[in-house]
């Protein structure tokens, strides 16, 4: 069996050979170091490693395909006239790339088994680095491994090579940002990594693959002085740098990652690029320059290979769409986008006033935050937008990261390339003991070639920011139902903050989402998911186990298997009021997390995706990119709901946005409108539903508004109480004045199926048997109906259905511990049907019709106009001038039937033998 396809025995214990595709952020650099001799190695293999990538970035792209117009910096260095000498060259400045990007790298992990003679910034027995002396490198050495002279070993190296740089760039720039001490940044630079600490940053290096136990005893800001030495790091958030580039410090994670991609440039101009200078410049900036050129390989991988594939194989699980998020940015219509499309395509300038930077977002302190960081505000504006594409993109293979353990996938299993020895038969298993990290290419290379799962990505730009508008509602929906879970404990309101997930989790199909305590009424169960009757909610929802929580139709055979599968599909499963959930698809690939883990790990790493800010690498940042282009109306029940709450609030914002009140804003844009409608009725019976929850004693109102039901956190009502909170409702509470007349359009027609979607919820309540779902209901019925008994006296929390009609109207609890302790079912729906049936919702529909019937008026008078005109004109043609009903001959007046003497000797000229008689 040949080294390269087995794990090698070299410095002790098992390691994996360089042929064997990185799975995780740790094992990427670990790749590197040992790739490049920096783990204490004397012999390398990167010039053979070094001389294909360089033939991949420079020969692929111009394969004969003339639509990739793209050119990496680094490929003016070859001269047509001494194309053997050039190349030569071209290969040593890659070489002296990876070499670079190899010792920086080395130097941050730290110098292993160092002492005071070997590093003189040690002291003895203490590493440099990161990690201490006991770190261990997951792959042996290249002079252990023995990359042979064959060809195809040396360009899957090279594949694998550029599949780690992205997710080393990404990591790195992030970790960088958040340890720094920019005054916009900085949230990890106090954190402890100190063995035990529970915090974000060490949930970060965890998710990264990092063991903290053996991490130094330092600060996040130790961790920033060890990444200073990757300059194109350090130079951005410096004072000459950053002003070269933006003019100011970046305010984002956003902003500094883009102030990275333009630091490097040349020197020179066309033929004349690629001097002795810029290659210098490059080998100072490693990793800028090696993550520009595979983000120019992959997009140019991308335009070829996404014209040949079918529209149809499109996601099937949330775990592809974060797949298919993760190689976004490196599509045909992300790339132009990020080139300055999003001007073109919206067909206006750019404005923006000097003196008022504003991010084009009204603001609303009762509803939402603004788009802005905590000291400053950001300027999101159609020139810095396509900003805000790439962190988020970056952040999805964290996210799976946290779940999964490993990016890894066995949807796909392909052959193994033939070893060195010819022995085809011998392969590489995974952890999980399948063949799927060792396909026919290395997975993360195909994963931004989208070669592995062969998405669909759309050629249209109108197209593809629909598509990605769907991908993030479903990753908000259901990802951030699974953050509201895991960010609360057993104890507080029975979450899944302590349930366990991985390997060897158990679960199984159920219809309750609490977890079952060691004892009745007793403290959440240590033994969560170790044995088959302590099952774990939260395995069973990453696994598809829960069943108020999944698709009816999961499991049925269909006419059109691609199109069963799609998540598209889920559409039209259920009402438009419902959202039907998306299979998560994390059952087979959770065997891959060796190590269990808890819901308070996965809280911590999702949290920094749903943050309503947009100097990190939020989702929310991607859906005000979006904003920009194109909205996305409001389906289910919860997306209404946080609709009329939010344009409510911000009409009754006080004091009132820069812009201008939310009435005159509409009032200018429907000011040509004729009948002059009046806004005034409309916006206050919109305040009014939303509810005012300012005093503690609420008027009649309110106490039948949406406040009542979803108040807000700052809240002085005694009779509001905080039952849902919809899952979209920073989707749906962020208003850009670029479409504020589309705002108005929403809730003039959305209002009457915003009533009958309240009345099919409560319907659906009603109907839930309890008894199913709640061990301690006796009720014989259905006892959420309201009957003589007083309908359901459980707790509106321990009943155990409830939470899945929430989810499938689009909610969850906002205060699940406030609803723990008295609050019933029949109290629950007491005020939901209130609210259906209150009079706010029918003064709003009510003053919905009357601002029609004004602007209709005027077109309902000038149609009756003219159908009078043309019947009174059609009427008079059949009566007086056709007489086509006779009516002339019957008139008995005398000149009516006078005839002219000249027409009775008119007859005597016919020649058709007419006999006329004319009397005596």
């Amino acid at each position: 069996m040949s080294k390269n396809n087995q794990t090698c025995s070299a410095s002790g214990g098992d390691k994996k050979c360089l042929t064997v595709c990185p799975t995780n952020v740790k094992e990427a650099i670990d790749w590197f170091i040992c790739l490049t001799g920096n783990d204490d190695s004397p012999d390398d293999c990167v010039k053979k490693v070094a001389s294909d990538v360089w033939d991949i970035l420079f020969k692929a792209p111009r394969s004969g395909d003339t639509t990739v117009k793209w050119c990496w910096e680094e490929c003016d260095i070859i001269n047509n006239t001494d194309l053997i000498k050039n190349n030569e060259k071209a290969v040593s400045y890659v070489k002296a790339l990876i070499d670079g990007l190899g010792k920086k790298l080395a130097s941050f992990i730290g110098c292993i088994n160092c002492t005071k003679t070997s590093c003189p910034h040690c002291t003895k027995g203490v590493a440099c680095g990161l990690f201490d002396g006991s770190y261990t490198y997951c792959y042996s050495s290249a002079s252990a491994c023995c990359i042979t002279s064959k060809e195809k070993e040396h360009k899957r190296c090279a594949k694998i090579l550029l599949g780690c740089i992205p997710l080393i760039f990404s990591s790195l720039t992030y970790l960088f940002w958040n340890c720094c001490d920019n005054a916009n940044a900085g949230k990890w630079k106090d954190c402890d990594i100190t063995a035990g600490s529970k915090n974000s940053l060490c949930a970060y290096l965890t998710t990264l693959g990092y063991d903290t136990k053996h991490l130094n005893n330092c600060k996040g800001s130790q961790i920033k002085t060890l990444l200073c030495g990757f300059s194109e790091l350090s130079d951005c958030l410096t004072d000459k740098k950053s002003t070269e580039l933006t003019g100011d410090k970046p305010k984002s994670y956003a902003e500094f990652v883009n102030a990275i991609q333009n630091s490097f440039t040349s020197n020179g101009q066309g033929e004349q690029a690629g001097t002795s200078d810029d290659q210098e410049k490059g080998k100072q900036v490693p990793l800028q320059r090696l993550y520009s050129g595979a983000s120019f390989y992959f997009q140019a991988t991308q335009e070829k290979c996404n014209q040949k594939l079918d529209k149809a194989n499109r996601p099937k699980t949330i775990c592809e769409l974060l797949y298919w998020l993760l190689g976004l940015p490196y599509t045909p219509v992300g790339m132009r986008v990020e080139n300055g499309l999003l001007e073109v395509l919206l067909d206006q300038e750019d404005e923006v006033n000097e003196e008022d930077k504003g991010c084009g977002y009204l603001p609303s302190g009762k509803c939402c935050k603004p788009p802005s960081t905590d000291e400053s505000p950001c300027v999101l504006t159609l020139g810095t937008a396509d900003y805000y594409l790439l962190p988020p993109c970056y952040y999805a293979a964290f996210v799976l990261l946290s779940i999964e353990g490993k990016l890894v996938s066995g949807k796909k299993d392909n052959a193994q390339p033939a070893s060195s020895s010819g022995d085809s038969g011998s392969q590489q298993s995974s952890p999980s003991g399948k063949n799927d990290n060792q396909t026919s290419e290395p997975f993360l290379h195909d994963v931004y070639a989208n070669r592995h799962f062969e998405f669909y990505y759309p050629s249209s730009e109108r197209s593809w920011f629909a598509m990605v508008w769907d991908v993030v509602y479903a990753l908000y929906f259901q990802l951030g139902f699974l953050y509201k879970q895991c960010n609360v404990d057993y104890k507080t309101g029975y979450g899944w903050k302590d349930c366990k997930y991985g390997k060897d989790v158990k679960s199984y199909e159920s219809k309750t989402w609490i977890c079952k305590p060691s004892q009745p009424k007793g403290p959440h169960n240590d033994q969560c998911g170790q044995a088959p009757s302590d099952y774990s909610p939260l395995q069973g929802y990453l696994c598809d186990k829960l069943t108020d929580f999944i698709c009816e139709k999961n499991g049925e055979e269909s006419q059109s298997e691609s199109d069963s599968k799609s998540y598209c599909a889920h559409l039209d499963h259920r009402p438009p009021s419902q959202w039907c959930p998306i299979p998560m698809g994390f059952g087979d690939d959770l065997k891959n997390l060796t190590s269990q883990r808890k819901g308070e790990d996965l809280s911590e790493i999702l949290s920094l995706y749903f943050e309503d800010k947009i100097r990190g690498s939020s989702l929310y940042q991607l859906m005000l990119y979006l904003g920009f282009v194109s909205l996305r109306p409001p389906r289910c029940l919860g997306d209404m709901f946080a609709f009329l709450c939010g344009i409510g609030r911000l009409c009754d914002a006080n004091p009132p946005p820069k812009d201008g009140t939310l009435e005159k804003l509409w009032g200018d844009k429907i000011s040509w409108y004729p009948g002059a409608p009046n806004l005034e009725n409309f916006t206050t019976a919109l305040k009014i539903l939303a509810g005012s929850c300012t005093k503690p004693d609420p008027s009649k109102d309110t106490s039948v508004s949406l406040c009542s039901l979803s108040p807000p956190d700052e809240s002085k009502c005694n009779s509001c109480t905080k039952y849902l909170c919809s899952i979209s409702w920073s989707v749906y509470t962020v208003f850009s004045t670029r479409h504020i007349e589309s705002y108005l359009s929403w809730v003039v027609y959305l209002i009457d199926d915003f009533k009958s979607n309240l009345e099919a919820f409560l319907n659906h309540l009603q109907s839930v048997e309890c008894k199913s779902g709640c061990s301690e209901c006796s009720n014989i019925q259905k006892c959420h109906k309201q009957n003589s008994t007083g309908g359901c006296q459980c707790k509106v929390v321990e009943c155990k259905r409830i939470l899945g009609a929430l989810y499938r109207f689009g909610f969850t609890y906002q205060d699940i511990s406030a609803l723990k302790n008295d609050k019933k079912c029949s109290d629950f729906l007491k005020q939901l049907k209130d609210v259906a049936e209150g009079g706010p919702l029918k003064n709003l529909i009510k003053a919905v019709n009357q601002m029609l019937y004004s602007i209709r008026l005027a077109f309902i008078f000038w149609a009756w106009l003219l159908w009078t005109a043309a019947i009174v004109y059609l009427v008079f043609g059949l009566v007086i001038d056709l007489d086509i009903l006779h009516i002339r001959s019957h008139i008995w007046l005398k000149h009516t039937h006078n005839i002219p003497a000249f027409n009775l000797f008119a007859a005597r000229r016919l020649k058709y033998g007419i006999q006329v008689y004319f009397g005596r």
